[in-house]
C-alpha cells in the first residue's frame, strides 16, 4: 500500500504545516502545542478508522473469528463432527490425517457455508503435530498467514490436536498477531473437544433410551 493511500497528501501537508509552525515559533505555547497534537491525532484516527474498520473490514474479520474459532457457526461444526464421527473413532494416521480431515471439512462447508460467507476461505484446518494444513478452499489466496510458534502450543494427542488457522492481510496483522491467533486456537481446541464430548453423550443417551424402550416393548409383548 502506497503512502498516498495511507494518508492523502493534503492531510500530510496540513500536519507538516502545523509542525513547522510549532518549530518556527519563538516561544513555546502549551495551548498551541496541545491543539496541534489534538488535530494531528484526529487526522490520524480518522484515516486509521477508514483503513482498518472500513476498508479492511475489521468487524467482518472479528465475526469470522467468532464464527469459526468460537464455534458460533454451530451448523457448520455440527455437520463437520457428524461427517467425521466415524473417522474420529479411530486414531489419526500420521501419513493421511490431514487428507482424511479434508473430506468431512469440505462436505460440511458445501452443506452449510453460503456464498455470503466471504471469509471462510481464509480458514484452514490443521493437525499441528503432523505439520500439514487442510485448507477450507482450493483457491490460492494472496494472503500472508500468521503462524504460531509450535513451542507455545499445548501438545494434544489424537484428534484433540485439531486446530484452526486464519490468514489476514496488512494492516490487520497488527491486530491479529501470532500471539492473538494462538489464544484463539487454544480456545477453539477446547471448545471443539467439548462439542465432540457433548455429541457423544447425546448419542449415547439416545441409544440407551432407544434400547430401554425396545426392551420395555418386548417385555410387554411377552407378558
Amino acid at each position: 500500500m502506497i503512502g498516498e493511500e495511507l494518508l492523502p497528501q493534503s492531510e500530510a501537508d496540513k500536519i507538516e504545516t502545523m509542525l513547522l509552525d510549532l518549530k518556527e515559533s519563538s516561544e513555546f505555547h502549551k495551548r498551541s502545542f496541545e491543539c496541534s497534537v489534538d488535530s494531528i491525532r484526529a487526522i490520524a484516527a480518522s484515516h486509521l478508522w477508514q483503513l482498518v474498520v472500513v476498508r479492511a473490514d475489521l468487524n467482518g474479520h472479528l465475526k469470522a473469528l467468532k464464527d469459526y474459532f468460537l464455534l458460533a457457526n454451530g451448523d457448520f461444526f455440527q455437520c463437520f463432527l457428524e461427517e467425521s464421527r466415524q473417522l474420529m473413532h479411530l486414531p489419526p494416521r500420521q501419513s493421511t490425517a490431514e487428507a482424511d480431515l479434508m473430506v468431512p471439512f469440505q462436505l460440511a462447508a458445501i452443506k452449510t457455508i453460503s456464498e455470503e460467507e466471504k471469509y471462510f476461505s481464509r480458514v484452514s484446518l490443521q493437525m499441528p503435530s503432523f505439520g500439514i494444513t487442510v485448507k477450507s478452499s482450493q483457491r490460492d489466496l494472496p494472503k500472508t498467514k500468521a503462524f504460531t510458534d509450535g513451542s507455545s502450543e499445548t501438545s494434544l494427542g489424537g484428534w484433540g490436536g485439531i486446530a484452526l488457522e486464519y490468514s489476514v492481510d496488512w494492516p490487520l496483522q497488527l491486530f491479529f498477531t501470532q500471539e492473538v491467533l494462538s489464544k484463539y486456537r487454544r480456545i477453539f481446541q477446547y471448545l471443539l473437544r467439548l462439542k465432540r464430548t457433548q455429541m457423544e453423550l447425546e448419542k449415547s443417551w439416545a441409544s440407551v433410551m432407544h434400547q430401554d424402550h425396545t426392551d420395555f416393548a418386548k417385555h410387554r409383548m411377552t407378558r
